[in-house]
């Protein structure tokens, strides 16, 4: 009850995407919705519990910070491991996106069935 706290705001942003979907049977209704809920990190940096104070060092401060810069999302980065890099995070040295066409595979020719005689 008489601890205090002293902290640092890391980062504001939003969280992982939830879906929620509405549906009822039978009438054709289906729907999607997404909500992303805003997150506020924060890092102690101060501990006061009943005049003794506990403070974090700038080493454990910085390795702190580097573990809160990871993103809350980690769905691109599997995405991103399973199906390769997306078009925005593929950029060529010159900072461009480029679009390649795949190359068109030749359609095979047709077989027509020959007629019986009876």
């Amino acid at each position: 009850a008489q601890a205090t706290l002293t902290v640092e705001v890391v980062q504001q942003t939003r969280g992982e995407k939830l879906l929620t979907i509405k549906y009822k049977r039978r009438k054709g209704y289906r729907r999607m919705i997404g909500h992303r809920q805003e997150v506020t990190r924060v890092l102690v940096t101060k501990l006061d519990v009943a005049g003794q104070a506990i403070t974090v060092d700038a080493a454990k401060r910085t390795e702190a910070l580097v573990k809160a810069s990871v993103p809350f999302s980690t769905r691109q980065a599997k995405h991103e491991a399973a199906h390769g890099p997306t078009t925005k995070t593929a950029k060529s040295a010159s900072g461009t996106e480029k679009k390649t066409a795949a190359p068109k595979k030749a359609a095979a020719p047709k077989k027509t069935a020959t007629k019986k005689k009876d």
